[in-house]
């Protein structure tokens, strides 16, 4: 066990501050069973005892879409652009959740150009369940991944950094400008406060890491030129995506966006009847009114 593991695996491992959840772990066993080979909650609600009116971000890792998915069509979209977003409620819990492959997470945690799952999953979670210790010691794996891949490629923006919160913040801000994401200025700063022991430790473990090449420092910067074009189409297409597989997507897209920016947009009858089609016109809508920064 290295440093950053051993703080990883005191990270995932539940505390009593960590949501009573229960009925929905049970509703997600019997949707996929054996399939799952890990569950982890991460998000807002990771700390907050009381999570009856929030919407519970949890990420369903499975060993195989086939195993997964019934549908041929949710299979193939979930193998094209994952993951899959689902929601599901029990109990009165409330859940928005991913599914994703091992296969498919072990690669995108290295993605070149895709930063949507090492600038999630770099940042605290806490393992719910896995299907063995060696399923639990591949989740701490991946998480240490995320914080690598994260590392470097900020580092190529900021060489000379030493100060670990400014360091996080600026990469979390870099990453929100390569999406469609709804953040208030301050959010990053906010969020890497909230849990400062983390990134304090994580920093000072990846400083004295030996890590991954990568490439050079001028090629990651140059992936920082053409991210925010790929985040941002790859961010979209995740969009139009779930507002065909969450139950009323479009509604909360458009209520997401509006609790993040203040841009409130009306939904049309046809958009809740043509949900791609109606996720794309709400997407640009918002995109032309500034609810994406």
């Amino acid at each position: 066990m290295t440093v950053l593991s051993d703080l990883i695996e005191n990270t995932q491992a539940p505390t009593q501050k960590t949501p009573a959840i229960e009925p929905l772990l049970e509703l997600l066993h019997s949707r996929y069973g054996e399939a799952i080979v890990a569950i982890f909650l991460y998000g807002s609600c990771r700390t907050q005892t009381d999570v009856q009116d929030g919407l519970i971000d949890l990420c369903v890792v499975v060993d195989r879409y086939d195993h997964a998915h019934s549908n041929w069509a949710s299979k193939w979209a979930n193998a094209v652009l994952p993951p899959n977003v689902y929601f599901a409620q029990q109990a009165g819990l409330k859940t928005k959740y991913a599914l994703i492959s091992q296969r498919a997470l072990e690669q995108k945690l290295k993605a070149k150009w895709d930063q949507y799952f090492w600038a999630r999953f770099c940042q605290p979670l806490t393992r719910l369940y896995a299907r063995s210790d060696a399923s639990a010691r591949w989740l701490v794996e991946m998480q240490q991944t995320a914080l690598q891949t994260f590392y470097q490629h900020t580092l190529a923006l900021h060489q000379s950094a030493d100060e670990a919160m400014a360091f996080w913040a600026a990469g979390l801000t870099k990453t929100y400008a390569c999406e469609l994401r709804p953040e208030p200025v301050g959010h990053a700063v906010r969020l890497i406060e909230k849990n400062h022991h983390y990134w304090l430790k994580a920093f000072e473990a990846l400083r004295d890491e030996q890590l991954p090449d990568l490439g050079s420092q001028w090629s990651l910067r140059q992936r920082w030129r053409i991210r925010p074009l790929t985040g941002k189409l790859l961010n979209m297409l995740r969009l139009i995506k779930a507002a065909s597989t969450v139950s009323q997507g479009i509604d909360y897209i458009a209520w997401k966006v509006a609790r993040h920016s203040g841009v409130h947009m009306d939904i049309q009858d046809w958009m809740r009847r043509h949900p791609r089609i109606g996720g794309l016109s709400l997407a640009w809508r918002v995109f032309r009114r500034g609810g994406f920064r």
